[in-house]
């Protein structure tokens, strides 16, 4: 079977939308801002949910989630 669509946009336009979407994430990236130590729980994230072991990634890291929420008076409590 064949596909209905013929039309093909030009390559100009490609290059164009490939230039407009780099400008963009220069334009949003911020001196400072970066991935740090998260990177590594988005990839145990997505593996978790490819295996079907959510429970267990969330079980891993409840300590940590715990321990970093923002408390009203800090470490004092």
């Amino acid at each position: 079977m064949q596909s209905v669509y013929h039309h093909k946009a030009p390559a100009y336009i490609l290059y164009a939308t490939m230039g407009l979407i780099f400008v963009m994430s220069l334009m949003v990236h911020q001196p400072g801002h970066n991935w740090g130590d998260d990177f590594a729980l988005y990839i145990n994230q997505a593996r978790s949910i490819v295996e079907g072991t959510v429970e267990k990634t969330i079980e891993i890291n409840k300590f940590t989630l715990n321990e970093s929420t923002h408390k009203p008076l800090g470490l004092l409590f």
